[in-house]
């Protein structure tokens, strides 16, 4: 959680918040110090960051900008790991089947995320 002690200008510089996602996903989540998560509006449109961040917590892309909420990459590695992350995806990819198909049904961990399409 180094990245909640560190200075605004680090926590929005997109190579070191990507570093520290990359060790680990609870880097941009609120603790009891900083109550809101760091994913804030800047740090929510560095897509490599949003990748690294979803590929280990789905559910992350609920922070995500809007653009990266319809970016078919970002959602593929939000639900692979958490199929249920699709409540948070643009509804483009909510009713296209064979996105759903591809990627809850061969990578995911089944059909749980089904209901948010």
């Amino acid at each position: 959680w180094a990245l909640q002690c560190a200075s605004e200008r680090c926590r929005e510089d997109e190579e070191i918040v990507l570093a520290a996602v990359t060790n680990c996903w609870r880097a941009i989540t609120p603790c009891k110090f900083l109550p809101h998560s760091i994913l804030n509006k800047k740090i929510s449109t560095f897509r490599e960051v949003v990748i690294e961040a979803v590929s280990q917590k789905g559910k992350l892309l609920k922070f995500a900008c809007d653009e990266l909420k319809s970016d078919r990459e970002v959602v593929a590695a939000a639900i692979t790991q958490d199929d249920e992350a699709l409540e948070y995806a643009s509804d483009t990819y909510k009713s296209e089947i064979h996105f759903l198909m591809e990627t809850i049904v061969t990578h995911g961990n089944g059909w749980r995320g089904i209901k948010y399409a």
